[in-house]
């Protein structure tokens, strides 16, 4: 089973008493870029069965100014499903 989500950022200024502070255009190909993004490794959180991975392509990759994000049961690392 695979579950598929597309953030999209796109930020309307300017807009009257707000100020942009941080954006990514999403510009390379591949990975989200190291410097602005980071990964969450593990058993994260408390009762959460899902194993959360690091850099992996399968889950996470940027497509035409897009940052896509997949959620997949595939037992990575040989976690259970």
């Amino acid at each position: 089973m695979l579950f598929t989500s597309l953030v999209l950022m796109s930020p309307q200024l300017p807009v009257q008493g707000y100020k942009l502070v941080w954006a990514d255009e999403f510009s390379n190909k591949g990975l989200p870029d190291g410097k602005k993004w980071r990964y969450e490794e593990g058993y994260v959180r408390g009762n959460e069965k899902q194993f959360y991975v690091k850099e992996r392509l399968e889950n996470t990759t940027i497509k035409d100014g897009k940052l896509f994000i997949h959620a997949r049961k595939d037992g990575h690392l040989g976690k259970p499903i």
